[in-house]
């Protein structure tokens, strides 16, 4: 649906500027208004079928049940947007724009998850997965670490020992997460300090290992710290 949001944006620009042009030239308002109200919901609808006929000539795969149920829910909020347009009183123009408006948030929404999910195999959605959840942590580090810059020498043990999961790159506070190396894991998950602290001993002694590693690179980070 990339070519379509351009598209979309295309058209939306060219319609601004014919509008304009019909404003400068003195035409009645009553036109514009009937202009915008027929041509923005039928140029929408005009490009979902381009990108539907797109799709049909150069790859079929992506015209899952999804896409179609997309373009159902489309046309809905299109002619519910006429329909609005007929009301007799503000009560039924209120209505009939809010199941409008419902719908074409219906149809963000639908595309963005829905269809998006029906076209990707499980492998990208596994990866979308880990990069949503790498992203979360960067964000997570960046108000962290200036919370540990400033902070004493016994704060920033603190707070390292009970949010930090990764190691830095180049080992220090201002690097970036290692995602490829977690400062403890046990199974598949990686764990903070305080979380590998709260951890039973193991018989091969990996949990003591890995407390104890822990515990020496938070205190390596913090080298300096007074």
């Amino acid at each position: 649906m990339t070519s379509f949001k351009k598209n979309l944006f295309v058209v939306l620009e060219g319609l601004g500027i014919a509008l304009l042009g019909a404003w400068v030239a003195g035409l009645p308002l009553s036109w514009l208004i009937a202009g915008i109200t027929l041509l923005i919901p039928a140029a929408i609808f005009i490009l979902y079928l381009e990108d539907l006929n797109r799709k049909a000539f150069t790859d079929k795969s992506l015209l899952t049940a999804q896409y179609y149920w997309g373009g159902v829910i489309l046309f809905g909020s299109i002619v519910a947007w006429f329909y609005a347009s007929q009301s007799e009183t503000l009560l039924q123009q209120g209505a009939r724009l809010g199941l409008t408006f419902f719908l074409a948030i219906l149809v963000v929404v639908w595309f963005a998850k829905a269809y998006k999910h029906s076209i990707q195999s499980e492998e990208e959605r596994e990866l979308e997965k880990i990069e949503k959840y790498e992203r979360k942590q960067e964000k997570k580090w960046e108000r962290l670490r200036k919370k540990v810059q400033k902070a004493t020498k016994d704060d920033a043990v603190d707070y390292l020992s009970t949010h930090l999961a990764y190691h830095l790159s180049g080992d220090s506070l201002d690097g970036d997460l290692n995602f490829n190396v977690p400062l403890a894991v046990i199974g598949d998950e990686p764990l903070t300090y305080n979380q590998i602290l709260g951890m039973k001993e193991d018989e091969a002694g990996v949990v003591s290992l890995q407390r104890t590693t822990a515990y020496q690179y938070i205190q390596n980070l913090v080298q300096g710290k007074e």
